[in-house]
C-alpha cells in the first residue's frame, strides 16, 4: 500500500469505536515530510536497528535471578533480526 492509502486506512479507523491517540498519530505519520529531502519521513527511516547490549544484559541478569522478562527478550530478538536486512529482503526459495 502507498503512504496515502495507509493514511486513509488508519484515518478511517478513527471514530467512536477506535477513538485512539495512537491511531491518529499513526495515520498522520504517513503524511509527514522529511525536512531535508521533502520525501515522506516514513520512507526515510531505516528498518534496521543496532544493539547497545543493555537489553541483552537485562535478559541475562533476569535469567540468573529466575525472573521472566518475555517482553524484553522478544524485543532483543526483534532488534537483532532487524540487523539482517539483506537476508530479510531475499526471497525464500524452496
Amino acid at each position: 500500500m502507498t503512504n496515502d492509502e495507509l493514511h486513509i486506512v488508519y484515518d478511517s479507523g478513527i471514530g467512536p469505536e477506535l477513538n485512539s491517540y495512537l491511531m491518529e498519530i499513526t495515520a498522520n505519520i504517513f503524511l509527514q515530510l522529511d525536512d531535508k529531502t521533502d520525501k515522506r519521513l516514513i520512507d526515510m527511516i531505516l528498518d534496521q536497528a543496532k544493539q547497545k547490549g543493555t537489553g541483552k544484559w537485562t535478559s541475562w541478569d533476569a535469567m540468573d535471578l529466575q525472573v521472566g522478562t518475555p517482553t524484553i527478550d522478544v524485543a532483543v530478538v526483534a532488534r537483532d533480526l532487524s540487523g539482517y536486512k539483506a537476508e530479510r529482503r531475499q526471497r525464500v526459495r524452496c
